[in-house]
């Protein structure tokens, strides 16, 4: 069986390589894709992994989603928002799919191998840093590390100006 994956879709180049950095830190396999017409060009159905929307406006990363599911992807999701509403927490809901706050990226990690595993546990969403405690194992403090330096490189590429 194939190795569990994170497919990177959207942003620019850069972007999707600071993504890719945090995850090869935490020991993640990570493939990027410019636009979902390129990950179904190379997509196997069955082959195991999340979905990771980079998108600069996460209604295009959701409607990019929406159509993903239409052909029958039905891979964990995780859609990054740079201004999480509460209409987009609903539309990435009944995708079934995880909204994350760009500013909030010390949770990205975590919501994602919870994808991976696709965890019963409750998502990770809403604005309420409180409730989402970030899980403190051996790693937890390069966790942190890494998703600070995460945060610096996608504020210095912009992506967060």
């Amino acid at each position: 069986m194939a190795r569990e994956a994170v497919f990177i879709i959207g942003g620019d180049q850069a972007t999707r390589d600071a993504f890719a950095f945090l995850f090869d830190t935490h020991g993640l396999a990570t493939r990027d894709f410019a636009s979902p017409a390129e990950f179904l060009a190379t997509y196997v159905p069955g082959t195991p992994g999340c979905l990771l929307f980079v998108e600069g406006v996460a209604a295009n990363g959701l409607a990019h989603l929406s159509a993903l599911r239409d052909r029958g992807v039905a891979l964990a999701a995780v859609v990054v928002a740079e201004v999480p509403t509460p209409a987009l927490h609903d539309s990435a809901a009944s995708l079934d799919a995880v909204l994350i706050d760009a500013l909030d990226i010390a949770y990205l990690t975590p919501a994602v191998e919870q994808a991976l595993t696709r965890s019963p546990s409750p998502r990770i969403k809403g604005p309420n840093r409180a409730d989402r405690p970030l899980q403190d194992d051996n790693r937890g403090r390069n966790k942190r590390r890494c998703s600070a330096s995460l945060t610096a490189r996608l504020g210095y590429i912009g992506v967060f100006a």
